[in-house]
């Protein structure tokens, strides 16, 4: 199995087409992780579907983990949206720009 993942120091993102591929990929990534001791924290854990066909929420469970969807996030310094919008990240910029 192919696992896509975008890493930044302790941060992981899991990119995948659909919803199943990041599920499989995830309890992939849980069973390693326990392999060497670690767990994954639910609480910080978030799913975000890009162009999503719906705008309905719904959590994501993989096995006994239940994830946060969200329709926004920062990663690591840039805004991040599930429509794709961009209008969040360029005023945050030219907001950290005018405090320079």
């Amino acid at each position: 199995m192919k696992i896509s993942i975008l890493g930044f120091a302790d941060d992981l993102n899991i990119v995948g087409d659909n919803v199943e591929n990041v599920a499989q990929s995830t309890t992939a990534l849980i069973s390693e992780a326990k392999t060497i001791g670690l767990n994954l924290n639910d609480n910080k854990t978030k799913v975000m579907e890009l162009l999503p066909d719906n705008n309905q929420v719904d959590n994501v469970v993989v096995q006994e983990h239940t994830f946060e969807k969200v329709h926004q996030f920062t990663y690591p310094e840039a805004s991040i949206s599930s429509n794709n919008d961009w209008s969040i990240e360029l005023n945050s910029r030219i907001i950290k720009a005018e405090k320079a």
